[in-house]
């Protein structure tokens, strides 16, 4: 959205005041940006519930898998549900990064945070601690 990149107050102004003027709400910008993660979320679970669970680690034509795409959108439902599925975390794409490399490099802190307490957890058990 340009208002999410405006520096200038006054350009900022008239970016919110058309919007204020076309009804476009905070609300409505959260869940239209949220649809494509939804979309995502629901189609893995249907993966699941159809036997094809070896979607959840399919690769697209750059060698990405659905945790790859998720960690680089910063689609925090979808990376857990991968992890809660165990798909595997350690894959490379074509640029030989790994879904975490994607987390860190578009500032998706809360994903990496997800992905390390993730691998604790199959490294040393259940807990850190």
């Amino acid at each position: 959205m340009p208002y999410d990149i405006c520096e200038d107050e006054a350009a900022l102004d008239l970016i919110e005041s058309e919007m204020a003027r076309r009804g476009v709400t905070q609300q409505l910008i959260d869940n239209t940006r949220a649809t494509t993660e939804h979309r995502m979320l629901h189609e893995l679970q249907q993966a699941i519930d159809n036997n094809q669970s070896y979607l959840l680690e399919s690769y697209d034509h750059q060698g990405a898998t659905p945790l790859h795409i998720a960690a680089a959108n910063g689609y925090s439902k979808v990376v857990e549900y991968l992890l809660d599925n165990h798909v595997a975390t350690d894959v490379k794409d074509s640029d030989e990064w790994q879904p975490v490399h994607a987390a860190a490099c578009w500032g998706h802190v809360s994903l990496f945070i997800i992905y390390v307490l993730d691998l604790s957890r199959s490294i040393w058990g259940p807990t850190l601690f």
